[in-house]
């Protein structure tokens, strides 16, 4: 199931850019991507759980059972971390793209293509939210079912 949202979100982006008339390798920028990933896992080093996003994988996507409470809550809290870690990451990014591009405009046509560029990013990290809000729903549940059992 969880990779059905995955292809639907595909689907729908490449439906949408077909509709408008773009080109869909026009969506792609690794810079992009880097500047999200490479603020990513530091941030996610820097609280702690990375060992437990990797492990929120394995709870709520594969069959491996939690053994405590506490493993579960730590996963659901490093998915919570993680989700904001990208919004913040991309809200930083997009911003300090469009200062540098309004310090060095010559013109306001020349803007457009870069302001669509720097919007990328955003596009790339609410893409990625879209994939850790089922994950994270999965193991809200998966405390509660824990929870439920042990009464």
């Amino acid at each position: 199931m969880y990779l059905l949202s995955i292809l639907c979100v595909i689907v729908i982006t490449v439906v949408n850019v077909w509709m408008i008339g773009g080109k869909f390798f026009q969506l792609f920028d690794l810079i992009s991507f880097l500047f999200l990933f490479l603020m990513f896992i530091p941030l996610l080093i820097a609280g702690g759980l990375l060992k437990d996003f990797n492990n929120a994988f394995r709870l709520g996507v594969g069959k491996r059972k939690a053994a405590n409470l506490v493993e579960l809550k730590r996963a659901g809290e490093a998915v919570s971390l993680a989700i904001k870690i990208i919004l913040a990451d991309a809200c930083f990014c997009v911003a300090l793209q469009q200062i540098i591009l309004f310090l060095n405009a010559e013109s306001f046509e020349s803007l457009r293509p870069s302001i669509g560029i720097s919007f990328i990013t955003f596009f790339y990290a609410l893409g990625m939210i879209l994939f850790l809000l089922p994950l994270q729903a999965r193991i809200n549940i998966k405390m509660q079912e824990f929870i439920s059992g042990k009464e």
